[in-house]
């Protein structure tokens, strides 16, 4: 299969999750990120603000800040970069890049963090996460690999078997679903 008919496919099965399902999932996920030895450890978390039916990440936004004080979300600046800025409240984000909550700032500060929790549409137990396509964390992530611990959340229903992986794809660490946490070695 090709990457844009693993696309939709898995949205497809993601799509198709039952509200009050993918509630109670995004809760088991967000305390088994939260329980993660590198989530503790880390003083930077970079997280994503979820959209659509990706696992919702809104509660793990919320107890990070109050936890660590701030956390970092991506900005898409143009068709080709994305960073990530510091939030320190729900306050701080609006609606931005084909309506994603984003952060209101636009200062790019020079952080390495400790924990990345990244969005994905599709994932194998490889450590192999497809995304939408637009390359944007395929972009940004090398910055981080080797420094970062990289973290996909998922629900388990996004498991595609062979993903067809490039050179430039980041492979996970872990990948978290609320059935296991897969750390790839």
């Amino acid at each position: 299969m090709s990457k844009n008919e693993i696309r939709f496919e898995i949205i497809q099965k993601r799509d198709a999750i039952d509200p009050v399902e993918a509630e109670r999932s995004s809760q088991i996920i967000t305390e088994k990120i939260m329980s993660l030895p590198e989530y503790e450890n880390a003083e930077d978390v970079f997280l994503y603000a979820s959209f659509r039916s990706e696992v919702a990440t809104r509660e793990l936004f919320l107890r990070t800040v109050e936890k660590k004080g701030h956390v970092y979300l991506p900005k898409v600046m143009s068709r080709t970069r994305m960073i990530f800025v510091r939030v320190t409240s729900v306050d701080e984000v609006q609606k931005g890049f084909r309506g994603i909550f984003e952060p209101v700032g636009t200062e790019a500060l020079d952080v390495v963090p400790g924990l990345i929790v990244v969005p994905m549409v599709a994932f194998d137990k490889n450590g192999t996460r497809l995304g939408y396509g637009g390359g944007f964390y395929d972009r940004t992530l090398p910055l981080y690999s080797g420094k970062s611990f990289i973290c996909g959340a998922a629900f388990s229903c996004q498991y595609h078997g062979d993903i067809p992986c490039d050179d430039t794809d980041i492979r996970m660490d872990a990948i978290i679903t609320e059935r296991e946490t897969i750390r790839i070695s």
